[in-house]
């Protein structure tokens, strides 16, 4: 059963704020599939591909990233670096910030909601498949959307 691009994609965009990983695999592979099919493309996109390609192997580095943390981590390792997050959170809003420091718990919120979004994941699959695997089975992303 193939998956449409454009009904995932509708899919996604009602949850767009809520998952950067998967905004990243989607990204993804609507971009390699548009460079795969460059024929097809625009004028405009043809004369950016150095940059579209760029910006592919920027995507791979922040999902291996992702990838890496997701597939060594447990739930409770998880959990416990939200909790430690929240300490210092905590602790910054109690007694005040200057400017490194805001930067920092700026940092720290990022961070809490990247390590909730893999908690919940976590509670779905057991490990991250590779970028190609969901460009072979695009029905496998519904599992992360879920």
């Amino acid at each position: 059963m193939s998956l449409n691009f454009k009904r995932l994609e509708n899919l996604l965009i009602k949850n767009k704020d809520e998952s950067n990983l998967v905004s990243i695999i989607f990204e993804y592979l609507v971009l390699k599939q548009k460079i795969d099919n460059l024929e097809k493309q625009s004028w405009y996109f043809k004369k950016g591909i150095e940059s579209s390609k760029k910006r592919l192997i920027s995507l791979t580095e922040k999902y291996n990233e992702i990838r890496k943390t997701f597939n060594e981590s447990t739930i409770g390792s998880i959990i416990e670096k939200i909790n430690e997050n929240l300490v210092i959170k905590s602790s910054y809003e109690k007694n005040g910030m200057n400017t490194i420091q805001h930067m920092h718990y700026s940092s720290i919120i990022r961070e809490n909601e990247t390590m909730n979004e893999l908690l919940h994941l976590k509670s779905k699959i057991e490990i991250l498949m590779p970028f190609d695997h969901y460009l072979n089975f695009p029905d496998e992303i519904l599992k992360l959307v879920e």
